[in-house]
């Protein structure tokens, strides 16, 4: 009986640890897979997350603080109060938007330089909005507006609140 009860207890500690190690599984990352964000780590339940790169430097840059404005349907990514990342668009609705110089639009601020560098190409598509929290993703190509050095920028946000 006991060496049954044994058996048993090892089993499922077994497929336990099995089933656990899955979730530390590390971003996936590579220039054939980059442009599809759906194949990126999610956040841990709860937990919001912002990450970017630019001009396809990796690893992802992750920003500390992330939020979407519904008065305003912007999304910002911002490093204490420097804002690193602001997508002003259309709506917040769950969907794809085109990133124009209209409507839509996308402004990364450069940590390292005082000129912004403005999108002209790409889009940005929420996946889930639930009034309380905002996922997605986002690629931005071209030689953009503003700095010269930055040909892209592309990332994905997930859980990130919606305050009003």
């Amino acid at each position: 009986m006991k060496t049954k009860i044994l058996k048993s207890v090892a089993i499922v500690l077994f497929m336990n640890i099995g089933l656990f190690s899955c979730s530390s599984d590390s971003v996936i990352d590579n220039e054939e897979n980059s442009n599809n964000t759906n194949h990126l780590k999610p956040a841990p339940p709860g937990l919001p997350e912002f990450y970017y790169r630019h001009n396809g430097v990796t690893p992802y840059t992750s920003v500390p603080d992330a939020f979407a404005s519904s008065s305003s349907s912007a999304i910002y990514a911002m490093d204490g109060s420097f804002n690193v990342i602001k997508i002003p668009l259309s709506s917040l609705a769950v969907g794809s938007y085109h990133i124009n110089i209209g409507s839509n639009y996308f402004t990364y601020m450069l940590p390292t330089n005082i000129n912004n560098w403005n999108g002209i190409q790409g889009s940005v598509k929420i996946t889930q909005n639930d009034s309380y929290l905002i996922s997605g993703n986002f690629k931005i190509t071209g030689n953009g507006i503003g700095f010269t050095g930055v040909t892209s920028v592309n990332g994905y946000f997930n859980s990130v609140p919606i305050l009003p």
